[in-house]
């Protein structure tokens, strides 16, 4: 359990951490997929031999993010931002798990709240919407948005400093929950502070107390 009266600041990745499906790796698969067809010129046997390396796979734990490596693809940021703002990674909305919405209410009375995320804040606010993700409880959605896509800094650890910075606090005062160790937790982790690793949504239903007591 982490004491909610020791932090000042929170962070929460959005896709696969604040939500959760049983095939949410299937669906990223076929995402990938689609986007190498669109944006290059591999031969089919080509793409799958580049999305198992790469680790676009079902069992994909250490998956490389496709837009910080898409040159290596043969495809340009432009390209890349261009695709992405017409079609976005999409989930299985009905069968989607979700920590309660009163968590975050709750957390938000102790600690200023941030969602962290690479994808669009549009997409953010649609996929929220479609599984009654409240999002209120936030201060910010630190996100690239259309119109600022192309200057928006996708390094998190740049993104955390940014905050730690706002809120005038340190990395000891803040932590991160995310899915992913090296994209969501390490960058914290190199400037000091911590995070929480999970793999269902609704584990964040049970990570924090205040003061010992249960949220």
């Amino acid at each position: 359990m982490i004491e909610v009266n020791n932090l000042k600041v929170i962070i929460f990745d959005f896709d696969e951490t604040m939500y959760y499906s049983s095939n949410i790796k299937e669906y990223y698969v076929n995402y990938i997929r689609q986007v190498f067809k669109a944006l290059t010129n591999y031969s089919d046997e080509k793409i799958e031999d580049t999305m198992q390396e790469y680790g676009f796979k079902s069992d994909g734990k250490n998956r490389v993010s496709f837009g910080k490596n898409c040159e290596k693809f043969g495809v340009t940021k432009e390209q890349w931002n261009n695709y992405r703002i017409d079609n976005f990674f999409q989930i299985d909305y009905k069968n989607a798990e979700v920590a309660n919405n009163d968590i975050y209410k709750k957390l938000s009375r102790y600690v200023n709240l941030y969602i962290v995320s690479n994808e669009l804040e549009e997409n953010i606010r649609i996929k929220a919407k479609s599984m009654n993700i409240e999002l209120s409880h936030f201060k910010k959605i630190c996100a690239p948005n259309k119109s600022n896509i192309e200057e928006y800094n996708s390094n998190k650890q740049e993104v955390y400093k940014n905050i730690l910075e706002m809120e005038n606090c340190g990395p000891q005062d803040a932590i991160v929950v995310g899915d992913r160790y090296n994209v969501d937790i390490k960058p914290m982790e190199e400037l000091g502070g911590k995070g929480i690793l999970i793999e269902k949504a609704k584990e964040i239903n049970n990570l924090f107390c205040y003061k010992g007591e249960n949220l």
